[in-house]
């Protein structure tokens, strides 16, 4: 297994709109990803917020980032 935590801050007024996009946008692109485990997203709704993402290989982690840029 291989996992990647990513923090990002953001303006807190941001906070919803990053959520939805997240949740609608980007998550089911990421699950498409060959070796994809799970994702978690975490927003502290202060202008920050962490992501843990879980892949079975990292060589599968390079390819979701492709699928996502």
């Amino acid at each position: 297994m291989f996992a990647v935590i990513r923090h990002y801050h953001f303006n807190p007024k941001d906070c919803a709109e990053i959520d939805r996009r997240i949740r609608e946008d980007f998550v089911p692109i990421v699950k498409k990803a060959k070796g994809f485990v799970r994702y978690y997203w975490l927003d502290t709704g202060k202008g920050g917020g962490a992501s843990f993402s879980v892949f079975f290989i990292g060589l599968c982690l390079h390819y979701a980032r492709k699928a996502i840029v």
